[in-house]
């Protein structure tokens, strides 16, 4: 009996390391504006999903997850997102752009009085797509500039570096 607990034990926390259960996207109504605010919580695990794995972990999951969270920003009338120039910076790669969403995503979720400024929305959306490319296991190569930006962060001068590498970036 002990055995087969630790056993049951190993394999939920595989299954949780492994991937997350996501919900079926397509029975969420997002219809109406009285629908996106329930949504909220499907969006979070989206961003979480996305921002937990690794580019090459679960295609299908990670692209019906972006997909759900794409018609999401699109919809909502709690928050305004705007890609700004800075996503330059990695040069169209289609997996940082997915990373870079959903971490725009998950900073209004978990700081909604905050996310209303897009500044501060940009350059936190920043740090967390810059430490899921610092982690070599999400096997997101950076670029060049991504990379400066990464070591930037870590001396506490991202926003300044930031300023440099795009122009007018916090002249909004």
């Amino acid at each position: 009996m002990k055995r087969m607990l630790i056993v049951a034990c190993l394999l939920a926390g595989l299954l949780q390391a492994q991937g997350q259960i996501l919900p079926d996207y397509d029975t969420i109504k997002l219809e109406l504006a009285t629908d996106y605010k329930p949504a909220e919580k499907f969006v979070l695990a989206a961003a979480d999903f996305i921002l937990n794995n690794p580019v090459t972990t679960a295609e299908l999951k990670r692209a019906q997850s972006l997909q759900f969270i794409f018609k999401w920003m699109e919809g909502t009338p709690n928050y305004s997102f705007v890609i700004d120039s800075s996503t330059q910076l990695f040069k169209y790669n289609l997996d940082m752009m997915a990373v870079y969403i959903a971490a725009m995503c998950k900073y209004c979720l978990t700081n909604p009085a905050l996310a209303k400024n897009p500044q501060l929305l940009t350059l936190n959306a920043w740090k967390l797509l810059l430490a899921y490319c610092a982690n070599d296991k999400n096997k997101l190569a950076p670029t060049k500039k991504v990379q400066k930006l990464i070591e930037a962060d870590k001396n506490g001068t991202l926003e300044k570096e930031l300023e440099k590498q795009v122009s007018s970036f916090f002249d909004r």
